[in-house]
């Protein structure tokens, strides 16, 4: 339920609004490097089809007592289809068609039949077309819940027709305080740096793979920022106010496209590390490509 899930406000509260309002997407891509996604996609699903919701606060929420809220909790309720792979690496087209029939089916007991895929963005070109139909044509009461690390891998076609939701990174832990200083002052100055001065941080401040996390989720927290303050021009939601100024600058500065490009990078440099790619070369490549959107 969404009140047991910590530090993802922002798209809480948008599943809260939705709830409100009735208005409900017919699939949504949820997309993150954290666990958050899966908890957020169960607790909107158990709102959905919760029968006794609890608004509390002017927070909509589900009850946790009722029938359908203990179905879900023992992943037994018949309207919540979750979509398994056998392959580690891919999900088939034969593991998707079978979702297309079952979506045409009225639900059983709930306002919503939905169908949730873990690591979707492993589906395959074939697989995504197979989804494709359901998308251009989806069943009134059907909702799609897709899960991704990043929507790098997905067709346009399908990004075309979902919701897009970003998870925000975890919050800050304690050894990323060693970096948060000179991180945020080589932020500041990034547009005007030098390759010289990207290559000297990340050897003086990087020295090995955990150092790099910490530095990608401070950058996660920075990009978050600016993609928050361009959509709502308020400080309310921020996670670092105090950098309003730089912020603002920044919003102004970046399309909603060139953010987008930064996010994608950033995922790609997480998506290396975890490879165990040349840590150096990764970093200077993410500031050279983020740098870049500030002048094209």
């Amino acid at each position: 339920m969404f009140r047991e899930i910590q530090g993802q406000n922002r798209i809480i509260g948008y599943f809260e609004k939705v709830l409100a309002t009735g208005r409900v997407s017919h699939a949504y891509l949820l997309c993150g490097e954290d666990d958050a996604k899966e908890a957020l996609a169960r607790s909107f699903a158990q709102a959905l089809l919760c029968t006794s919701p609890v608004t509390a606060d002017g927070r909509i929420d589900a009850c946790g007592t009722c029938a359908a809220c203990l179905k879900m909790q023992a992943e037994d309720h018949p309207d919540l289809k979750i979509i398994r792979h056998e392959k580690a690496q891919t999900i088939s087209v034969e593991e998707i068609r079978p979702l297309r029939t079952e979506a045409q089916v009225k639900p059983y007991e709930g306002r919503y039949k939905i169908f949730m895929i873990p690591e979707a963005d492993k589906m395959t070109p074939q697989a995504q077309n197979a989804l494709l139909k359901t998308l251009e044509e989806p069943p009134g009461q059907t909702v799609l819940l897709l899960l991704a690390s990043t929507p790098e891998r997905f067709l346009p076609t399908v990004l075309s027709r979902t919701v897009l939701l970003r998870t925000d990174p975890p919050l800050m832990r304690k050894e990323d305080a060693v970096l948060t200083d000179e991180t945020k002052k080589l932020l500041l100055r990034l547009p005007d740096a030098t390759s010289y001065d990207m290559t000297t941080f990340v050897k003086e401040q990087i020295p090995d793979a955990d150092a790099a996390e910490g530095f990608l989720r401070i950058v996660y927290r920075w990009i978050r920022d600016i993609a928050v303050y361009k959509r709502t021009e308020t400080d309310d939601n921020l996670i670092s106010p105090e950098e309003i100024q730089y912020i603002r600058k920044s919003a102004a500065a970046l399309s909603y496209e060139k953010i987008a490009r930064i996010e994608a990078a950033i995922d790609t440099a997480a998506r290396r590390l975890r490879a165990r790619g040349n840590t150096e070369l990764i970093l200077e490549l993410l500031l050279l490509r983020i740098r870049s959107c500030f002048y094209e």
